[in-house]
């Protein structure tokens, strides 16, 4: 059981490491490349597999083995969500970063907390990734991340507000410069 574990670890730190890794390959220069590399991430079947009263209908309804397997299967539906959160944490925070260079403080100001809470989303999904993985492996672990679905649906809605506001502010700095 204690190989199992150090195992179970060592493979969850190296998928970090990967994850980790992996998020550094793609560039971002404007909205378009951005929304072109976003995985869509659909928060309502999230929140449904995420969902304690689901679980627990299921746990009555369905004998044991069948349960451990549907469970199996929510758990690693949840994962490929929280893989794809995971990656859209990195892209917002290269527009953020992108978003930074504009002219506009407005802009910047939001880049600047897009930032902060594109870390944190990405800390928390990874965290999200390492416990659905250990819930696998130890089925009697009865440990699920918890807001990730709301912190990445506000943060999405951030990102696609502060591109708008830089989509707007440079047309109005060319407006001001023909007039």
């Amino acid at each position: 059981m204690e190989l199992a574990l150090v195992v179970l670890i060592s493979v969850s730190l190296l998928g970090v490491v990967y994850v980790s890794i992996r998020g550094r390959a793609t560039a971002i220069a404007t909205a378009e490349d951005f929304e072109a590399q976003v995985k869509q991430v659909n928060l309502e079947a999230l929140q449904n597999l995420m969902s304690s009263p689901d679980e627990a209908f299921l746990k009555e309804t369905l004998s044991a083995a069948d349960y451990r397997e549907v469970e199996k299967a929510r758990i690693r539906a949840l994962l490929e969500y929280v893989a794809a959160i995971s990656w859209n944490a990195v892209l917002f925070m290269r527009a953020a970063h992108v978003l930074q260079q504009h002219r506009s403080a407005d802009v910047v100001a939001a880049a600047a907390l897009i930032s902060k809470e594109a870390l944190e989303l990405r800390v928390l999904s990874l965290t999200a990734e390492l416990l659905l993985t250990l819930r696998l492996v130890v089925p009697v672990a009865r440990i699920a991340p918890r807001g990730l679905g709301q912190v990445y649906g506000s943060l999405r809605q951030q990102v696609a507000e502060a591109w708008k506001l830089s989509a707007f502010s440079a047309q109005h700095s060319l407006d001001t410069l023909s007039t």
